[in-house]
């Protein structure tokens, strides 16, 4: 079958997917079955993932991250662009190297803080106004993933496990909660997905991924970049094979010529910003190991994987879904290879792709389960175990003994508390009662008792402090120092020796007297994060993890 692009002709564009046909006759649902509620399992499936996403958005205050997307949203609505600002309203996380040409902040492309300028402009400065819009983002993944598995030739049982995957991942909702691009990136990822998959079946002229990419870039470039280099591949291995014409394949550079170009221009302009120059070979093969270990311990783990490709056999050569199988492999590959560029890792540089893997893992595990005497038993039966975290507890036990044999670091680590109790028990109960650390003391303290405009030097969480209260803070990761010695200080004990949050101590030991200071009764633990959503740090209730309590400090009174 030739892949080149479809002319214009309707038959073209809406061919016969004739579901009947597949193996183990899976077909599409046509009696509507049950309470009015469940007529509709898509609506189902939506209706019972969205309290995960929206249910005590705004119960927490912002961590720094997420503060400082807010802070350059309040940037855009103040001068139309994201600026990292100075001062007090320094928003940097290296000491300003991450502003660029006219004081743009260049770390990250634009969409999110033009994004959260948007919601804050609508419901006013909050958590929850900051949050909305990226866990709508993540919300609308659940549908995207199952109109993605439907567009591939899934049965419906496969397309209401790729929901409820998508739904019910805390690796995904994590992120997906916060203010932060990660849930925009993985809505984009889907789409990109979409679009090719249609110009491959000659269902469109690629307007969809074109679209898409430009989105990706304007989000998060690192997943941009590892997207385009998963696509690449793909088109020439495909080429190779005979599946897609060099008329195909000129086709599809016109595609992703205006992604391209975007991207070039995005990259162009972070030049001038030091921080994106940062980049190093050095730790290459850790952060090349870092990334399958994580999807293997939270997304995609080895002990349903293995089974599935080995079951499905040689139908993932010959039918559509396995094709599609292939393609979310391919797209993986690049993301892992684009998120390895950085010099650090963080599980958020490939969360993009957390819900086009879940998708394909969905199909594959319908396709594997057709070979059963109950393929919507099994299917069940197995998105139950993914849902509970067991065959993740399973391949990481393994891949760790493996990894201590032959003397690797296996570079993860699965969520601390009890780890064979499904981590979602762990989520909901945080969804119930949030958790309260150094944040959420200091911040309804300075509330209650600092005056507007007093200077707070802080060793972390400036922008938190910029966003939530009426203080003018310096220090953390921006590196600034005010004028006069400040009315307050946050001793943040966990950050005394990180490279740029030590800088505010130094300052402090030089230019400040003690003696003028007291020490505020607080006993909020002071923990290094609050509300950070990598897993294995992530505070998921209370009291949470035992640490001494919080230093405040506030100026005596000369009167």
């Amino acid at each position: 079958m030739s892949l080149v692009p479809a002319s214009s002709k309707p038959a073209d564009r809406v061919p016969s997917l004739a579901p009947d046909d597949r193996p183990g006759g899976a077909v599409r649902d046509s009696k509507p079955v049950g309470p009015l509620l469940i007529k509709n399992r898509t609506l189902l499936i939506y209706l019972i993932t969205a309290p995960l996403f929206f249910m005590g958005l705004g119960d927490t205050y912002l961590w720094n991250d997420e503060a400082q997307t807010a802070r350059l949203g309040a940037s855009v609505l103040t001068h139309g662009v994201p600026l990292t600002g100075t001062g007090p309203d320094c928003v940097s996380a290296d000491c300003s190297r991450d502003a660029g040409w006219r004081g743009l902040h260049l770390q990250i492309p634009f969409l999110q803080s033009y994004v959260a300028a948007a919601s804050i402009g609508v419901f006013g400065p909050s958590s929850i106004a900051a949050r909305l819009p990226f866990a709508l983002a993540g919300w609308a993944c659940v549908g995207l993933a199952m109109w993605l598995a439907g567009l591939v030739g899934a049965a419906s049982k496969d397309r209401l496990l790729a929901g409820a995957l998508v739904g019910t991942s805390v690796y995904f909702l994590l992120h997906a909660r916060q203010a932060r691009y990660y849930a925009i990136a993985a809505m984009f990822v889907l789409l990109i997905a979409a679009g090719y998959w249609l110009f491959l079946q000659k269902r469109g002229r690629g307007t969809l991924l074109t679209a898409g990419l430009v989105g990706l870039v304007l989000t998060f470039d690192v997943a941009a970049v590892g997207i385009l280099l998963g696509l690449g591949l793909h088109a020439v291995t495909e080429w190779v094979r005979g599946r897609l014409t060099v008329p195909g394949l000129k086709h599809l550079a016109l595609a992703l010529a205006p992604p391209v170009a975007v991207l070039a221009m995005w990259l162009a302009l972070t030049s001038s910003a030091p921080t994106r120059g940062d980049s190093t070979l050095s730790g290459l093969a850790l952060r090349a190991i870092y990334y399958p270990v994580q999807f293997n311990a939270h997304v995609l783990p080895l002990l349903v994987l293995l089974p599935a490709l080995i079951v499905a056999g040689r139908r993932l050569l010959s039918e559509q879904r396995g094709q599609f199988v292939a393609l979310t492999g391919f797209l993986l590959a690049g993301g892992v290879a684009g998120a390895v560029l950085p010099p650090l890792y963080y599980p958020r540089y490939l969360i993009a792709f957390v819900p086009l893997t879940l998708v394909g893992l969905s199909v594959l595990v319908g396709m594997a389960a057709e070979r059963s005497r109950s393929p919507r038993l099994a299917v069940a039966l197995v998105g139950a175990l993914l849902i509970a975290g067991v065959p993740h507890k399973l391949s990481h036990d393994i891949v760790l003994a493996v990894a201590e044999v032959v003397g690797v670091r296996a570079g993860t680590r699965l969520h601390p508390p009890e780890a064979w109790r499904p981590v979602l028990i762990d989520f909901l109960g945080e969804l119930r009662d949030p958790p309260r650390g150094p944040v959420a003391e200091v911040v309804e303290h300075l509330r209650a008792y600092a005056d507007v405009g007093d200077a707070v030097v802080a060793l972390y969480g400036v922008p938190t402090l910029r966003f939530h209260t009426h203080v003018l803070p310096y220090g953390g990761l921006a590196c600034t120092t005010p004028t006069d010695v400040p009315e307050w200080i946050w001793i943040r004990e966990p950050w005394r020796t990180h490279a740029r949050s030590s800088l505010a101590l130094q300052w402090l030991e030089t230019n400040v007297d003690w003696d003028d200071y007291e020490l505020v009764p607080l006993s909020a633990p002071d923990r290094k994060f609050e509300n950070r959503a990598d897993i294995h740090s992530h505070v998921f209730g209370n009291p949470g993890p035992a640490a001494p309590p919080t230093k405040l400090y506030r100026r005596r009174s000369t009167g």
